[in-house]
């Protein structure tokens, strides 16, 4: 008490609390004699009034009743009100009974008096709740405390949960400034809910009208606030809102958080598209569906980011089979999991193998004959392979190698290599490795099985006997798809590259590490603050591939327009802000410096490709102005490239970093090669 008497508030308060007896007491004699008082009533309520005014105030200073915070008043606090007004009551009655027996005095005007004080000190406490949470709600806006336009650029949200849980969120929403949202109205199972309403908000119906919901009310996002429902119950509601392509988050209950078995991130569902400052691609799905429908496809490095995510989007165009390869056993069985589990798809088949491993992958191919395939599989993180160079070598390289003769030898229809724009004028291991995986995809174009069999084993001179000739039907490629005999007429296998910038959320993006950053209190760690990227989401990327498999003709690079490139730096603020934080106040951000081989800009195009329009806007291709590189023919150019790959695997098999650069720089001779150092 002593401390509030410090407080001008507490006087302030007080004294609106005096005009608020003065006045109750007032309305009491108005109202018990009918708005008619007497000179003689007049005299008894100034005299009686210094009495009232003590008599309250200490009762109301006996229960606290200044101590709270009112702009949090709540039942708690209305209840010790009551107690109050009570006892200055009570009081007052027995102070008229023992000192004048009522004689003179109306017993009625004390009692009204008690109700009309509940309702002014009441209200009072209200009134300045409200304006506080209006101030609270709206301070963000620069508007002051608004009366209209309450709901102006707030999402409209539908709470599933008409419980105590669904009650809270509500609450905190209504209160909290930072939460962008609107509720419309409220959903749950209980049928005898339905109708009722919630601090004025109605219950609209159970997990079976969502759909029909979201069309009435237009809401745009679905919180689900049921904590303590089963999981059949929780599944409903969820299957519901992904029927009708509707975004939801879940709650957890607040013992769940105290107890530490949630973390407060599952409240904070970041959309990695809010950070691409840009409208997501949506690509065209149904020319994808002619080539893969009743196909075998198989998937390289099917369990990354990029290759289960291509799993996730090729199963919905009915392919006959699914060839998941992968060297993580981990990662593999999770995407088999998911496939199998969420995705209710069986028709897959998954393979732990190396790229690398020739023999194994012929074996492969026997075995499943695919008639697509998407190579997805390489190292990616840049000071990894910095350190470890003849990685990239054996696995980026000299995998993607074996992968493109595989398609070759088998007379795959269409061969799609997932590239990156740290290919373009590389400043590092990870970029030059992609590089010269794209002139390797480059140097088989026009190619089938037979030629490339011409190619392995050439023919002899036709002057000589049959009996001096080669048994070439042992050494020949293996037999094509459907035990046909490759010819002259085979169709030549398309081979095309896919280009793109960083993935929003994949295992090498900057985004996971940033959130898990955020979730520790900071600080965020950017290496240099002019740092750009061009960015893209994990189905944009996908799809983006998807895409390209079925454009391609052969000897294509493709690459999604990806608008303008986004600061890293900005990008960490987004983000930050998007988890209800300010940067630099709540987070702060430290520049560590540039990476080995990391450079600041990024770009998608390189010397001597130039630009081709195809059907979808929104996807360029790439074609190189100089036939073969400058060599005027693709056997000139394969016979060049191939000398110096065999040169660059036998550095890499020795580790000689020395060696494995120059070989690179020799490839590709855009390569910046930066001074790094190595694990040996």
């Amino acid at each position: 008490m002593f401390v509030q008497l410090k407080n001008v508030n507490f006087y302030v308060i007080f004294f609106i609390d005096l005009l608020l007896f003065s006045l109750s007491l007032l309305c009491a004699y108005l109202i018990r004699f009918e708005f008619v008082m007497s000179p003689g009533m007049w005299d008894q309520y100034v005299h009686l009034l210094p009495l009232v005014l003590t008599v309250k105030s200490l009762s109301f200073l006996f229960m606290q009743m200044y101590k709270g915070m009112f702009r949090y008043a709540g039942l708690a606090d209305l209840w010790r009100l009551a107690k109050a007004v009570a006892i200055s009551t009570l009081v007052m009655l027995s102070g008229g009974l023992l000192l004048h027996r009522f004689q003179g005095f109306s017993r009625a005007v004390f009692l009204i008096d008690g109700v009309m004080t509940l309702l002014f000190a009441g209200g009072l406490r209200l009134f300045i709740r409200y304006i506080f949470k209006e101030y609270m709600v709206h301070k963000g806006d620069g508007n002051g405390l608004p009366l209209f336009n309450m709901n102006k650029d707030k999402t409209p949200v539908l709470i599933y949960g008409a419980g105590s849980a669904g009650e809270k969120l509500y609450r905190e929403i209504a209160e909290n400034p930072r939460l962008r949202y609107r509720v419309v109205g409220f959903g749950d199972d209980d049928p005898q809910k339905k109708g009722r309403s919630i601090h004025g908000v109605s219950v609209l119906g159970g997990a079976k009208d969502i759909c029909a919901l979201k069309e009435t009310h237009k809401f745009s996002q679905v919180l689900i606030a049921m904590p303590s429902s089963t999981g059949r119950q929780m599944r409903a509601v969820v299957d519901e809102c992904k029927s009708c392509d509707l975004p939801f988050k879940t709650l957890p209950g607040m013992g769940e958080l105290v107890n530490g078995k949630v973390n407060v991130k599952v409240l904070r569902d970041v959309s990695y598209r809010d950070l691409l400052r840009r409208k997501p691609v949506e690509l065209d799905r149904e020319s994808i569906s002619g080539y893969l429908n009743e196909k075998v496809v198989m998937v390289t490095g099917a369990g990354g980011s990029i290759g289960s995510e291509l799993c996730r989007q090729i199963i919905r165009f009915n392919p006959r089979q699914l060839v998941l390869l992968d060297s993580c056993e981990a990662a593999l069985y999770h995407v088999q999991m998911e496939l199998k589990h969420r995705a209710k798809y069986q028709r897959y088949s998954t393979v732990l193998a190396k790229i690398q491993d020739a023999n194994l992958m012929d074996k492969v191919m026997q075995r499943h004959r695919p008639q697509v395939i998407f190579h997805a599989a390489a190292y990616k993180h840049v000071p990894m392979l910095e350190k470890n160079p003849w990685e990239a070598v054996s696995n980026n390289i000299y995998g993607n190698q074996v992968m493109v003769e595989m398609a070759l030898s088998w007379n795959v229809e269409r061969f799609v290599l997932v590239s990156t724009d740290k290919a373009v004028r590389p400043t590092n291991i990870m970029g030059a490795s992609k590089r010269i995986c794209e002139l390797i995809v480059h140097s088989y174009v026009g190619l089938n099985a037979e030629t490339f069999k011409q190619i392995l084993f050439p023919v002899p001179d036709q002057d000589k006997s049959d009996q001096d000739k080669p048994d070439l039907d042992e050494k020949a490629a293996p037999p094509v798809p459907d035990s046909k005999s490759a010819g002259p007429d085979t169709p030549e296998t398309k081979f095309m590259a896919v280009r793109f910038g960083n993935v929003v959320g994949s295992s090498g993006s900057v985004i996971p590490l940033f959130r898990e950053q955020i979730e520790r209190g900071g600080p965020v760690t950017v290496t240099h603050p002019d740092v750009t990227r061009y960015f893209m989401t994990i189905p944009e990327a996908a799809q983006l591939i998807l895409q390209a498999g079925s454009q391609g003709e052969g000897g294509e690079t493709f690459i999604l327009e990806m608008g303008q490139s986004i600061k890293i730096a900005d990008m960490a603020k987004d983000l930050i802000r998007l988890c209800g934080l300010v940067p630099d106040e709540d987070i702060e951000i430290e520049f560590t410096g540039l990476r080995q081989g990391e450079k600041l800009y990024e770009e998608l195009i390189t010397e001597g490709e130039g630009i081709v329009p195809t059907p979808h806007k929104k996807i360029l291709v790439l074609k190189d102005k100089d036939a073969w590189n400058g060599y005027g023919t693709r056997e000139n150019f394969q016979n060049w490239l191939m000398e110096r790959l065999n040169e660059l695997y036998a550095a890499a098999d020795s580790h000689d970093i020395c060696a494995i650069r120059e070989k690179m720089q020799e490839i590709v001779p855009e390569f910046d090669v930066q001074d790094s150092t190595c694990v040996l």
